[in-house]
């Protein structure tokens, strides 16, 4: 729960704990924002012409992401092996 985690952050920074960078909140990979395949945001967005042009229904989605698009990767990639 949102609230909980954020109390004991602030507990544990009172307590001169540097919190944030000993121990995070949440792992990053389940911060998943996909809509459910179910979800009545499918395909209820304003289409934009080149702004929703990926969209992959008949208009854009009102989730944070396109239903059936590659989840984006934000952050440093391992770097490429060359031969």
């Amino acid at each position: 729960d949102l609230d909980r985690d954020v109390d004991r952050l602030f507990e544990k920074v009172a307590q001169g704990v540097d919190y944030v960078f000993t121990q995070p909140l949440y792992d990053p990979k389940d911060l998943d924002f996909r809509l459910k395949p179910d979800s009545a945001a499918i395909d209820k967005g304003e289409v934009l012409p080149s702004i929703t042009d990926d969209m992959s229904g008949r208009a854009p989605d009102l989730g944070a992401l396109e239903l059936d698009q590659p989840v984006p990767h934000y952050g440093p990639r391992p770097s490429a092996e060359h031969d």
